[in-house]
């Protein structure tokens, strides 16, 4: 058994330390283990604003634009600089940036700006100059020629003579004059505008081609060319890829592994494609047709991703992400969440794909209960290779577990050569203990009529619930002993009852029992169904009836020593009836009385009388019930709903009640 501090996290905030790496934009200072996720924000970094749009590489400095001006990062000299209007921007909200030799393209929501470096000089054009539209959404540098795509239409400017060239639109061949996104395709110019399809420009020719999907519901946002094949971004449809060869478009969503439908930027390096969406990164191995999301809980949304040898540089509304390529990429296989049989004889095999940049020089394999997470345990588990490529196979004898019962965690940590190591979590679920569950009863014996406590037994703790019919009420549970109880309501005669346990695997077993009832004595809560009228046959309504010396002296309506208990047991019959279960549920509290008019008593009438009576019923379920108030209505009737007859002392004793009746739709 082995105990060790467990490296495993996908988002670590690195504030603003880095790492540089010699033949990257980064180098490793000597002593420091490289990092595979690095963080940049506004608060620990010059990031001029957390919100980036894009990002572009110029030698070993970044670009980033952002909705509140430009920061240009140089990490050698972890140096930042940030422009704004007032440096010469045509506007601070930038859409896109293109780096040409010693100018930097910027454009924004009000015009194109040019940056040039060396002589310092800024230049804005605008729809006075050529632009179609002053608000510039995509840049693309073919030769001479720089290609901008705007808000409505599509041109050149010649960055030798500085001259615009003409202007397409629909009126050309585009399918739409909002341009998104522009990338080329040999002598092919693609651009994605709103809408669904792919319109091609031959830069030879000047003429333009569209491709259209059989789906037209979800517009192009992003495009990407790799190995004959355009792979499109949508806001809602996911992915589309477009084979150039066989003409015909393949679709990948949610349901094939992208971790979410509205892509926002694509990204290429030869290995894998790199999609960015509102809800984290998905990565497709080109070679392994395999998918690997990197997500927070709350949702990572990626606005840009720029691919720059060994890292990915990740633009969010949060700032920036640096991903770090050369740290070994370990994934988990597991084709079942849980076992509930242990085959000592034959080990469980699980999956595992390891791959690195650099060789891999040694793996490790651990698990560790949920119960103690921190103690990791090495025995009878071992991961060799297999015959695919980079793939492994974890054998896991499971001979001396801890537990029988209980949440395991699988650790694989892979370390190449460079000492770069990275570790990958999985978790099953085990439990070879089988549920049982018996109810108390001894069938000789018979208990009183109305609301009555049964009891019964269970053998393990890690359980979901127990539900008891007739009712469908949940039982009290005590985890100590592994014991139930539950308020049932017996009806003369015999009662059949069941138990249906459920455990945290959601394997259900149910137990039967008989119990008899009779009128031993007068019920202390009678409980009746009462039919649903004409008006609202969906509803159902049962009502408790409380009769006046259980819970008051004569002419008060103060609850008596002993009535509380009462209260009690009724505040556990509603507790079947929780919001989660009844969205649609009534409970009147209603007051009666007997027509014996009112003598030396607080209250002028057996109207006020029967009133001050459900109100000190319902403050004290109130106290003693988890139900909202507004689930409550309270009334008293006084002598003005006789239940029988007032002529005889037992009629008007039946009279004197409270009544709490429970409407729910069926």
């Amino acid at each position: 058994m082995s105990k060790k501090n467990i490296f495993l996290t996908l988002f670590i905030i690195g504030g603003c330390l880095l790492f540089y790496h010699e033949k990257g934009i980064a180098k490793t200072a000597k002593g420091n283990k490289p990092k595979e996720w690095t963080f940049y924000n506004k608060s620990t970094c010059g990031l001029i604003d957390d919100s980036v749009n894009c990002i572009a590489m110029d030698k070993d400095t970044l670009w980033i634009g952002t909705y509140n001006g430009v920061s240009h990062f140089n990490p050698k000299k972890n140096r930042w600089t940030n422009y704004t209007t007032h440096n010469g921007l045509a506007d601070n909200y930038i859409n896109t940036i293109l780096v040409k030799n010693t100018d930097i393209w910027f454009g924004t929501k009000k015009g194109l700006t040019r940056f040039n470096k060396k002589k310092k000089l800024w230049t804005n054009y605008t729809v006075k100059d050529g632009l179609p539209s002053n608000q510039v959404n995509t840049l693309l540098n073919i030769e001479n020629d720089l290609w901008i795509g705007t808000e409505i239409g599509l041109t050149s400017f010649n960055t030798t003579n500085n001259n615009f060239g003409a202007v397409y639109t629909t009126k050309d061949g585009l399918f739409d004059n909002r341009i998104k996104t522009l990338i080329r395709d040999g002598s092919n110019l693609l651009v994605g505008t709103v809408g669904a399809v792919i319109n091609i420009f031959n830069l030879h020719t000047g003429k333009w081609e569209i491709q259209t999907p059989s789906s037209t519901l979800y517009s192009n946002i992003v495009l990407a060319v790799e190995k004959g094949f355009i792979w499109c971004g949508t806001n809602g449809g996911g992915i589309r890829r477009f084979s150039k060869s066989s003409q015909k478009w393949k679709n990948y969503t949610t349901s094939n592994g992208l971790c979410d439908n509205f892509v926002q930027s694509i990204a290429n390096d030869g290995k894998y494609i790199w999609i960015g969406t509102f809800d984290g990164i998905s990565l497709l191995n080109l070679d392994a047709k395999k998918w690997k999301t990197f997500s927070s809980k709350n949702g990572l949304s990626i606005g840009v991703i720029l691919v720059d040898g060994n890292f990915v540089w990740f633009g969010t509304d949060e700032g920036i992400r640096r991903y770090n390529k050369q740290i070994p990429q370990v994934e988990i296989h597991l084709e079942n969440s849980y076992l509930t049989k242990l085959k000592i004889s034959s080990p469980l095999k699980i999956d595992c794909l390891i791959s690195s940049n650099q060789k891999i020089k040694q793996t490790t394999i651990e698990y560790s209960t949920a119960s103690f997470p921190d103690v990791w345990i090495n025995e009878d588990i071992t991961v060799t290779p297999t015959k695919r490529n980079k793939h492994f196979q974890i054998d896991w004898q499971m001979r001396n577990l801890p537990c029988l019962s209980d949440t395991y965690n699988i650790r694989l940590t892979a370390e190449d050569t460079e000492k770069n190591s990275n570790s990958s979590l999985a978790t099953i679920k085990i439990d070879t203990i089988v549920p049982k569950i018996t109810i108390d009863s001894d069938p000789a014996a018979s208990l009183n009529i109305g609301l009555q406590n049964i009891s019964g037994k269970y053998n393990k703790t890690k359980i979901k619930q127990i539900i008891v019919q007739p009712g469908n009420l949940l039982a009290t549970l005590n985890p100590t002993n592994q014991t139930f109880t539950a308020l049932i309501n017996l009806e003369e005669g015999k009662n059949i009852i069941t138990a249906a346990l459920t455990d945290w695997l959601d394997r259900t077993v149910t137990t039967k029992s008989i119990i008899h009832a009779k009128a031993k004595a007068a019920p202390t809560i009678i409980v009746e169904s009462i039919p649903s009228t004409k008006k609202k046959k969906e509803d159902y309504t049962t009502r408790l009836t409380l009769q006046e010396t259980l819970l008051f002296d004569s002419g008060s309506a103060q609850i008596k020593e002993g009535g509380e208990e009462i209260i009690n047991t009724v505040a556990n019959f509603l507790k079947r009836y929780s919001p989660e279960k009844y969205s649609h549920l009534e409970i009147k509290i209603n007051g009666h009385t007997d027509n014996v008019p009112i003598q030396k008593c607080l209250y002028s009438s057996n109207l006020k009388l029967s009133e001050a009576r459900a109100h000190s019923v319902f403050e004290s379920l109130i106290r003693n019930s988890t139900l909202s108030a507004e689930s409550f209505s309270v009334k008293g009737y006084g002598e003005t709903r006789p239940k029988t007859s007032n002529t005889t002392t037992k009629g008007r004793a039946k009279n004197r009640r409270v009544e709490i009746e429970i409407t729910t739709k069926k």
